[in-house]
């Protein structure tokens, strides 16, 4: 079975629909508007300078002196301060950008259906190549940082055979060009590529698709024609192409044909967007899978009853607590099975549309031992006996996205086999033993009273009051852990070597994170005792209906009872991120020896008969849930739970239509325009508003609860009631005015002016006899995430001795390093001041991608990796990363030994925890495959006999090579 290893990256270009401006007017416009943005940019770093005295960095001097200048100026003509004076200055700038604006999309307009080009001066620049003297002697052409993204591996980068940083070296590229992903700003020209494509190096390119989650932030994949038209050779010797390879032979004529199942033919366009797009999720090989071992059956629905509070989608009227006996819920939706010998853990799986979460549970056992039948039906009407087939893995007809466009599982199987269709894993069964809640968890206990919520914080004013002296608690805060699945060098160095505690560039971190603890603390981010995990149906009653035929399968778990046997006997408060109405799921977790021999995985087991998914939302192909244990957590939540239902209302389906490019632009720009960031915010604005929490109040909250929910929905439904939840009730409006909630200074770093007070008041208008009105505070109280502010810990934070002392030398690749090149070693470290100086160019925080640290930081370090290895190869043309990485260990541990080493982990941060792996623990990389191995005596290079003779091969190949242009030189 495959590991998890998500590690692998590969780089590709990222633009903006700016990058196709047309020369003339379009790029006439846009350099003033870029321009009035960063004149913008600067004042607000004035701004802050005025406001809060801090230091900040100014982008470009000469902008600053010119504001600077202006704003005294003002100060001087209307005799007013300078905060005011900037006001009035940012005023004008938003003025004429909102101008430009309109002005730039009426020429983009007027150029619609313009075939557009990506210049290569877009995405390259040419960079400056000095000597020793730091004169000028050539020029490189070199990609621009903010133009690169990275995509973890995937089915999508290995079909297209997009190549890793150190492939491209070897083919002497610098980027992979088969995809483009461009973030729309500009509907019209979004369009002009939709239609027509676009053009960058001789090479078209057309669009691709979008995932659910570019949809929502506005990005499309464009691929490059030939890439996609590449014809391959499947071992019967029959050729296909790439394109057909990632469609699974479903080419759009065929979808829009349809066939006896889709009668007419077409398909939701952005669901099929995004099903596409499912290839690209970051996943690692299925080795040795095989779909003959694979089964598509029927998903288990049940028609479920109990209380909920019914609103009329159109009215908003409510009936509540209404008895329902016909509540159809698909509760296997998106989960599949596996026997355990495939997989003793649950497992995420991507191949040709199909997705979700596979559970392993010993099918073949109960269809042979307890319903003594091994027969079952597929999706599509055909009966299979499991046993003589060897079928391994079940998966359902939710997880197999398009089974409806295919006449039948052999044909399904027969075009995955001939394009040499590939299956992935995604994410693996990953117990979480460290939970926290969120300020949604909390703001809807409103009648919590501080000395819960101080007796809830206690766990979390431990860590904060401990991280100085608890070894756990300083690696827990630093992420280094082994459930954290994808730790960084120095998290992983920190795990083998705990000396590293004592080094001041980690102690340095550890009190940024305790400020940071106390930030998100305060914010509402709360340690409580708990765990995350996968949700998952009870297998047992689906096993009943597949192999007994069970209409209504009893399971083995009643409505109200959940397991795992990572949880204790006891109730529990179960949540899901975004919790916007009042949503805490209470429930029994239990054990019985039956659930024990069965529920293999773990997750948690959820009852069929339950309605836990309507309470929380979640579907069963790979949600995590919190399941918090606290006891006081638990009892206040399940008081604030009394009266309270899941709510119910008709959702609408997703509409067929013929998948042609006016529908894909069409589509698209609907999805981009929904937003559901202000739903919640307006939502967290009424638990804070002012006045008693009353029942007109959970009301609009679940007016609002119900739109945020047909908005998500809206990019494939196309559809959203008429009426708005303030057009229902008025009184949202007046619950949502003012400013933001208090507590969001801590929780989204908004400034102290611009949040409301921490004591919220309700103030009455009383007329006067002489007119006027007097204003007296009616009721005032502190909102429960306010109430934090005052409870969390701040003690200074003191450093005990919790582990042995660093031996700096560990960290390098050589047991006695000596300085042999002083002109070298002078080189480097002026070079890593600079770069520690000036390493705000590298990174361009208002890039679209900048907050993606994993996929944008990779490129930043090698960028800034490759500058080193400029400057030290025109002194030492065999200098090797490894040895600049000794010289700045040498200089940043034992000349300075510095409190700042970030740019010493980010960049060299593989090659310092390869030397601590050597150097304390023994293990080295094989230098052929990389694989870590344990050698049997210092010298061995090699981690077997195979990768030796491989690297044999290179060496002699090389070895003739440079012997025969020595000959022909």
């Amino acid at each position: 079975m495959t590991k998890n290893n998500l590690t692998k990256q590969v780089e590709v270009l990222s633009v903006t629909t700016d990058s196709f401006f047309l020369k003339g007017r379009e790029t006439e416009i846009s350099k003033k508007l870029n321009k009035v943005r960063n004149i913008k940019k600067e004042l607000s770093i004035i701004e802050e300078i005025e406001e809060t005295g801090k230091k900040q960095k100014y982008k470009n001097k000469e902008t600053k002196e010119m504001l600077e200048e202006y704003i005294a100026s003002i100060v001087d003509k209307n005799k007013i301060n300078q905060l005011e004076a900037i006001t009035i200055v940012m005023d004008k700038l938003k003025k004429i950008e909102g101008k430009l604006s309109k002005r730039l999309k009426r020429v983009i307009d007027a150029n619609a259906g313009e075939n557009r080009v990506l210049e290569r001066s877009e995405i390259f620049y040419n960079k400056e190549i000095k000597d020793k003297g730091g004169n000028v002697i050539n020029t490189k052409e070199t990609v621009r940082p903010s133009k690169i993204i990275s995509f973890f591996e995937s089915i999508l980068t290995r079909a297209l055979e997009l190549k890793t940083d150190k492939e491209l070296a070897e083919t002497g590229q610098q980027i992979n060009n088969e995809v483009i992903v461009v973030k729309v700003f500009h509907y019209s020209i979004l369009k002009d590529l939709i239609d027509n494509g676009f053009m960058y190096a001789g090479e078209f390119y057309k669009y691709f698709s979008s995932s659910s989650g570019q949809l929502k932030t506005k990005k499309c994949v464009f691929v490059k024609e030939s890439a996609l038209t590449r014809e391959c050779t499947n071992s019967e010797g029959k050729t296909y192409t790439i394109e057909e390879k990632l469609t699974c032979g479903l080419s759009w004529d065929r979808i829009n044909k349809g066939n006896k199942r889709v009668e007419g033919g077409g398909v939701n366009t952005n669901k099929y967007l995004a099903y596409l797009m499912l290839q690209n999720s970051a996943i690692t090989k299925f080795e040795g899978f095989n779909l003959d071992e694979v089964l598509v059956v029927n998903d288990l629905e049940l028609d479920l009853k109990g209380h909920v509070d019914y609103i009329n989608r159109d009215t908003y009227e409510v009936a509540p607590n209404v008895y329902k006996k016909d509540l159809r819920v698909n509760v296997t939706d998106g989960s599949g099975l596996c026997l355990p010998s495939v997989m003793d853990k649950s497992f995420q799986f991507r191949a040709s549309w199909m997705k979700g979460l596979i559970i392993p549970c010993d099918f073949l056992t109960y269809a042979r031992d307890v319903a003594k039948n091994t027969v079952v039906t597929d999706v599509w009407g055909d009966e299979h006996c499991i046993e003589k087939e060897g079928i391994k893995i079940l998966i359902t007809s939710s997880q197999l996205k398009m089974w409806k466009y295919y006449e039948n599982w052999k044909e399904f199987k027969t075009l995955f086999k001939k394009y040499e269709c590939e299956a992935g894993i995604c994410n693996i069964e990953n117990v979480k033993h460290s939970n926290h809640v969120s300020y949604q968890f909390l703001q809807s206990l409103t009648g919590i009273e501080k000395s819960d919520l101080e007796d809830i914080t206690k766990e979390t004013n431990k860590e904060i009051e401990t991280i100085g002296s608890s070894k756990q608690v300083m690696l827990n805060a630093l992420g280094a852990t082994e459930e954290n699945k994808n730790k960084n060098p120095l998290q992983e160095a920190l795990l083998i070597y705990d000396n590293l505690l004592n080094d001041p560039h980690v102690k340095s971190m550890i009190k940024n994170k305790k400020e940071k603890m106390i930030q998100e603390a305060r914010g509402g981010s709360l340690k409580v005792e708990g765990k995350r995990m996968f949700v998952y149906p009870d297998v047992y009653g689906w096993m009943e209906y597949l192999f007994k035929g069970e209409e209504e399968p009893r399971g083995l778990l009643r409505s109200g009872e959940v397991y795992s046997k990572h949880l204790n006997v006891g109730e529990v408060n179960i949540n899901r991120s975004p919790q916007l109405y009042r949503e805490h799921g209470i429930r029994n977790s239990t054990k019985t020896k039956e659930m024990k021999e069965w529920f293999i995985a773990g997750g948690l087991f959820v009852s069929n008969w339950d309605l836990l998914s309507r309470l929380l939302n979640f579907d069963w192909d790979g949600d995590e849930l919190d399941i918090f244990t606290e006891k006081k957590y638990v009892k206040v939540a399940k008081e604030h739970m009394q009266g309270i239902n899941p709510l119910f209302y008709e959702m609408e389906s997703a509409p067929v239509q013929e998948l042609n490019k006016e529908n894909i632009y069409n589509s698209l720009t609907l999805a981009f325009g929904a937003s559901i960031g202000t739903v919640s915010n307006k939502i967290t604005r009424i638990y804070s508003s002012a006045g008693d929490f009353t029942d007109d109040k959970l009301k609009a909250i679940s007016f609002l609860t119900l739109w945020n929910n047909f908005i998500i929905d809206y990019s494939k439904t196309l559809f959203k009631p008429d009426m708005t939840p303030e057009q229902a009730m008025p009184e949202i409006k007046d619950y949502t005015s003012g400013k933001i909630p208090y507590f969001f200074k801590y929780a989204k770093n908004y400034k102290e002016k611009d949040v409301a007070p921490k004591v919220v008041q309700k103030i009455k208008e009383i007329p006067q006899e002489d007119g006027t009105v007097k204003r007296v505070v009616e009721h005032e109280y502190i909102p429960v995430i306010n109430m934090l502010e005052d409870i969390i810990s701040t003690q200074n934070i003191y450093f005990r001795k919790v582990a042995n002392k660093l031996e700096y030398k560990n960290l390098h690749s050589v047991n006695n390093f000596e300085i042999k090149n002083r002109k070298l070693y002078d080189a480097i470290i002026n070079k890593y001041i600079k770069i520690n100086k000036n390493k705000n160019k590298y990174i361009n925080k208002d890039d679209v991608e900048y907050k993606d640290k994993d996929t944008k930081y990779g490129y930043i370090a090698k960028t800034i990796k490759l500058e080193f290895m400029e400057v030290a190869k025109q002194i030492d043309e065999n200098i090797t990363e490894v040895n600049i990485a000794d010289i700045l260990v040498d200089y940043l541990y034992r000349v300075k030994n510095a409190d700042n080493k970030k740019t010493l982990w980010e960049c060299f941060g593989d090659i310092l925890l390869s030397n601590i792996k050597k150097n304390v623990t023994n293990v080295k990389d094989c230098e052929h495959c990389g694989t870590e191995f344990t050698p049997n005596h210092k010298r061995e290079k090699y981690c077997c006999g195979n990768c030796k003779k491989e690297a044999e091969k290179i060496k002699g190949a090389a070895r003739k090579r440079k012997s025969r242009m020595k000959k022909a030189g």
